[in-house]
Parts: structure tokens; sequence; C-alpha cells
């Protein structure tokens, strides 16, 4: 008889997203804003092998599909936001919490470039507060006087704009300058409203914030999309190891966050993410630091 090893397959656990599940009314399996997921394994492991500058977004849509459970719940309908604290969540819970990245300190008489290690189960993660947000939101804009209705960006989204800015810089001379920040605020913009006259074409819209749209008018756009805030906070602090001052930096997911060269379930002696006999972990099982309980605030964790 042969060997059965679909036992080997990591167990699912109940993870909670930082928007709560606040943005997902229409779909039940989202609207209570947990998922069950588990650990990467030689299927996602074949994923990574085959992903490049090109695919690189839809690769990691991909492995998230791979790693939920049961079909209701598509990568594509996550927030941005809750995507990336899922990929987070995956690489700590997979390989270990333990990222090392290259930083050079900002300080012109330092300027030591060295690598340091950022413990990813540390990294903040802000929840939704609001009971009932609303979405989309519709701001007047200051300078052209245009309405604009502002949705929270999804991975649907984000990959088409990714794909779109991908087409954009292949074509010479189109435009000037890096247009992905720029896309994405038009991705984030579902209707254009002028007077009487509104549209919902994604060209017409691209073009407004390609071309035309004033800055302060992108400034209150951008604003009113940080009104959707959550997920994981990449910022971090570390001690440069020279001159020994603070240097404040961000979590870059390069290719040693997919898929680090070495195993690193440990740091510092802390217990793996998810292990139960942490002392941080309380009756939700989620680090939950006393001082931001209060402020629909946790750390990566290993289930909820």
């Amino acid at each position: 008889m042969p060997l059965d090893f679909s036992a080997f397959l990591p167990p699912y656990q109940n993870v909670e997203l930082p928007s709560r599940g606040k943005f997902y009314k229409h779909n039940p399996a989202l609207a209570e804003g947990k998922v069950n997921i588990r650990e990467y394994c030689a299927q996602e492991e074949s994923m990574l092998a085959q992903m490049n500058q090109q695919n690189v977004q839809q690769v990691l849509n991909n492995m998230i599909d791979n790693c939920l459970q049961g079909d209701a719940v598509s990568a594509d309908e996550l927030t941005t936001e809750d995507a990336f604290y899922l990929l987070v969540w995956l690489r700590a819970n997979s390989y270990g919490p333990s990222y090392d990245i290259s930083i050079t300190c900002p300080f012109a008489d330092c300027a030591h470039e060295d690598m340091y290690t950022i413990n990813l189960s540390k990294l903040t993660v802000n929840y939704t507060t609001d009971e009932d947000p609303e979405e989309p939101l519709v701001v007047k804009l200051p300078k052209t006087g245009a309405e604009v209705e502002v949705k929270c960006m999804r991975r649907s989204m984000e990959i088409q704009a990714a794909k779109r800015t991908a087409h954009l810089k292949q074509i010479k001379n189109l435009h000037q300058g890096d247009v992905s920040d720029l896309l994405k605020r038009a991705y984030s913009i579902s209707k254009v409203k002028m007077g009487n006259k509104e549209t919902s074409d994604r060209l017409e819209i691209e073009e407004l914030c390609l071309k035309y749209l004033p800055a302060a008018d992108s400034l209150v756009i951008d604003q009113t999309v940080a009104k959707f805030e959550h997920g994981v906070d990449v910022n971090v602090e570390v001690t440069c190891h020279a001159c020994s001052r603070q240097i404040f930096t961000v979590v870059p997911p390069g290719p040693e966050f997919f898929r680090p060269a070495q195993l690193t379930l440990e740091i510092e002696g802390e217990p793996a993410l998810g292990n139960p006999d942490s002392e941080q972990v309380r009756a939700t099982g989620r680090v939950i630091p006393e001082e931001h309980q209060s402020l629909g605030e946790s750390e990566i964790t290993g289930s909820a």
C-alpha cells in the first residue's frame, strides 16, 4: 500500500483580517473578517520558482488562493492591505519571522551599509475600528470642483494597475517618470462627476489622473484613500551598527521575503509564530501589546 502523505499538509488556522471584514458586505464568507489559511508547502514553492518581475502579483494571488480553505474566498476580492497581511503571515509562519534586509545609514558622516534582521512577528497590525465604514467615499475636489467616488483598493485592482503600468512603460515617450502611483490612484476611483456629466470609464479616469489632475486634487484623493487605512505597518526602526544612531526605514518585500535562504523559526529564543506556549499570546490567540489594544492594533500572529 502506498504511503499517504496528505497528513503532512499544514493544518488550517483561523486568522483575523485587519479589515475585520468591514469591506466585504456582499460576501458572507468574508463579512466575519476571518479566514482559514495554512502555511506554504511544496505546491506553493513551485509557484515561487516561477515568479518573475512580470508575473509576481498574479503568482502571489495564486499562492494566497492555494493556501486559503474553500472556494468562497478569492485573493482578488481582498483589500490590498488584507492580502499583504496574509502574505506576511504566510512568510512568518512558513519559514520563520526573521527577515534580513540591507540598510545604508542615511547620515552622511556614516553611510555604513550592513545587514539587519527584522522580526516580522513584531510588525504592528492596524485593525479597522469603524464598525460600518462608508464605501465608496464621495469627495469634491478643491481645484476642479469634480466629484469623485473613491473605493478601498482591492487586489484585483492593484494587479490591473500593475499590468497597465508595465504596458505604459513599454510605450516609449508616452509618459515621463514613474506612473505606478498615479495609476494606483486612478484605479481607486470608480466614478468622476463634473456638472451633469459623469464617467466610470477606466481609460478616461486614467487620462485624468496621468495628465490633467491638479496636484491639490491628487492630494485630496490620496487623503480620502487613507481613510480606509488598515493592515501591516512596515515602518521599522533599527540602530546603525557603525554610529549607533537610529535609522527609520520600511520593510521591502524582496526575494528573501518570499523564499529565505535558511529556516528561522525562532528569534532570540522566542517561540515560533502561532505557538500557544508564548506568554504574549492571550485568550484570543493574538499577540496584542497592552498599549495598543485600545487603538485597534496588534502584531503579526499565528492565529486569531
